[in-house]
């Protein structure tokens, strides 16, 4: 039980950093199996790794967003039609 509770003292304590990435796969395009959509801000391409019968991956052209996480108001255009 000792063990657990320094674990979960750690995982509770330690300071998640962000790791910069420097080379981004997505940033070329030969490495995309097609494009379904694309506009100023967003690229939308066939995942090549299907979770189901369609998959797409939704692509911020913006590398400021990392993750669903770091989105905030001014990314909601991104999300309209």
């Amino acid at each position: 039980m000792e063990t657990l509770r320094r674990i979960f003292h750690y995982l509770t304590h330690l300071e998640w950093t962000e790791q910069k990435q420097h080379v981004c796969i997505f940033c070329d395009r030969k490495n995309f199996a097609e494009i379904v959509y694309e506009d100023a801000q967003i690229v939308v391409i066939n995942n090549r790794r299907l979770a189901g019968q369609t998959h797409w991956l939704i692509l911020p052209k913006e590398h400021a967003v990392r993750d669903i996480e770091n989105l905030n108001s001014s990314h909601l255009k991104l999300c309209k039609p």
